[in-house]
């Protein structure tokens, strides 16, 4: 391990915070723009189909009592919300279906939690007169995909709870800091006040819950308060990956942040997300895969 990660003063949050303040447009590489590209489309086609998943009327229909405005689109849908609230609805409908696309080796859904956000807090810059430029969409969207991988593929300990949602709002936080051009000082006291706000169980996993979906969702509105709660010029604490009762001892108990934090915002770990072949959970895969082989294999044998 080097001596830079052993040392009792490192903190890996700082550098995350310092990457969001130094990133430009110019810094990604072609592939990762292109990946960004994709999966931004990807993904918005996942959530306009996620409209008609279970009980997406009933939770929009909730969240609309959660307070008035119209900051922000519902996908596929003439309905408005504030923009916390649309990126809850939207969240759930984009792992609705369970078709989202995947970073394997952090085992997150990186798209699910930080596009909503993304959206929604850009339709609110621009009624402000505050337009985003696409440019900057899609380095906010990277960076949001890098922090929350790179947390998940530091972890080494099986999953008790579920990291779409669990990285997916640190994720939010970094793209929403880029967008926002936040200083490292300002990003380490949002990625503080996310870690307060930082849930999701894998019971809901087991259970086939609905609560699931929502879990991105809750994840995706905490990166939107975090972020207004950080500029507003509340704090957070500072060191949330690695203290005493950080994540990596209370949501994750193992870390390899020696063999994943030298990689950042140098791989670009956009090119990393894959397309899910099959609307299911990743660890079905490769029994579903199995079994059309299967098939296949029989119905060669029977002609």
């Amino acid at each position: 391990m080097s001596d830079r990660y052993s040392s009792p003063d490192f903190n890996p949050t700082r550098d995350l915070a310092e990457l969001v303040e130094r990133a430009r447009f110019t810094d990604l590489s072609a592939r990762a723009v292109e990946s960004a590209k994709t999966f931004l489309l990807d993904t918005l086609g996942c959530g306009v189909a996620g409209g008609t998943g279970p009980k997406v009327d009933a939770l929009i229909g909730a969240a609309g009592g959660w307070g008035d405005g119209a900051q922000a689109t519902l996908w596929g849908d003439a309905r408005r919300l504030p923009a916390p609230q649309a990126a809850l609805a939207n969240g759930y409908q984009i792992h609705a279906l369970e078709w989202d696309c995947v970073h394997e080796p952090a085992v997150v859904h990186p798209m699910a939690t930080l596009i909503p956000a993304l959206i929604a807090h850009a339709e609110r810059r621009s009624a402000a007169g505050r337009p985003v430029s696409g440019r900057d969409l899609l380095l906010a969207l990277s960076l949001g995909v890098e922090i929350a991988a790179m947390i998940g593929a530091a972890s080494k300990s099986v999953m008790k709870f579920f990291r779409p949602a669990t990285c997916g709002g640190f994720g939010v936080v970094a793209g929403l800091g880029s967008m926002e051009g936040l200083d490292a000082a300002t990003m380490m006291h949002a990625f503080g006040i996310q870690y307060g706000q930082t849930s999701g169980t894998m019971q809901a996993h087991v259970e086939g819950s609905l609560l699931l979906g929502m879990q991105v969702g809750f994840n995706g509105r905490a990166g939107l308060t975090s972020i207004d709660l950080a500029m507003a010029g509340l704090t957070g604490p500072q060191q949330i990956l690695t203290g005493m009762y950080g994540y990596y001892k209370l949501f994750e108990t193992e870390h390899d942040i020696a063999g994943w934090w030298p990689r950042l915002g140098r791989e670009w770990q956009i090119t990393r997300v894959s397309h899910k072949p099959f609307p299911s959970g990743r660890l079905t895969h490769a029994a579903v895969d199995a079994i059309q082989q299967a098939r296949a294999e029989l119905d060669r044998k029977s002609t």
